[in-house]
């Protein structure tokens, strides 16, 4: 649909498919279509098990953010000719805001949905590249995680309250093979993702976000 618009090809069904499509993808409507029919919407690719789920996930966190939206903008002093002062936009969500101007302006890899996946697990600002025990967990709990225990295996664990998201270090005894001290990511529904925010499977090494 979209290149028929480009084009100048485009019917009024397209042009309306068009605006559906540009509206779904701020309220969650097009995750939510890409999981239940295992087909991105935009591109018409088929997206793979991990892939639907992700989509189902931000799917509904983008509608519960956008009812949020909507119930904040209820302003029951506001007049017909006079609205009270317009809300502040948080000091978070200017810093996402940049983030993906900076990455679009750099023709950075990250894709937009995998940028939506950090966003919701609240690690849109945590780099774990290289980072030590301690500088990650310094780095984590700055975001909002907490330590939560470390395991039989010796891996740490950390948890954040409000997302659900985990993360692991692995070092020492948990480590298998030729392994070196590594960093894993998992929502709240137990899926795995890479250090830029795409879903991997668990045994995909590239999963394995290398620490200090």
């Amino acid at each position: 649909m979209t290149g028929e618009l480009v084009d100048g090809s485009g019917t009024t069904w397209t042009t309306l498919q068009g605006a559906s499509s540009i509206v779904g993808d701020n309220v969650g409507y097009n995750n939510l279509y890409s999981a239940g029919f295992g087909v991105d919407r935009q591109t018409q690719s088929v997206l793979e098990g991990t892939e639907r789920a992700a989509a189902f996930a931000m799917g509904i966190s983008q509608a519960a953010s956008v009812t949020a939206g909507l119930g904040g903008m209820y302003d029951p002093n506001a007049t017909l000719f006079q609205q009270s002062a317009p809300p502040l936009i948080p000091p978070q969500e200017i810093r996402w805001i940049r983030q993906v101007e900076q990455q679009q302006q750099a023709g950075g890899s990250m894709s937009r949905r995998a940028l939506q996946n950090l966003k919701r697990m609240g690690l849109e600002d945590v780099d774990l590249y290289g980072a030590s025990f301690n500088t990650g967990r310094k780095r984590l709990e700055g975001a909002g995680f907490e330590w939560k225990e470390t395991t039989d295996t010796g891996r740490q664990v950390f948890k954040n309250p409000t997302t659900g998201a985990e993360v692991y270090y692995d070092s020492g005894d948990a480590l298998v093979g030729n392994q070196g001290p590594h960093w894993h990511i998992r929502d709240s529904a137990g899926i795995s993702y890479d250090r830029n925010g795409r879903p991997v499977t668990a045994s995909d090494e590239s999963g394995h976000i290398p620490g200090g």
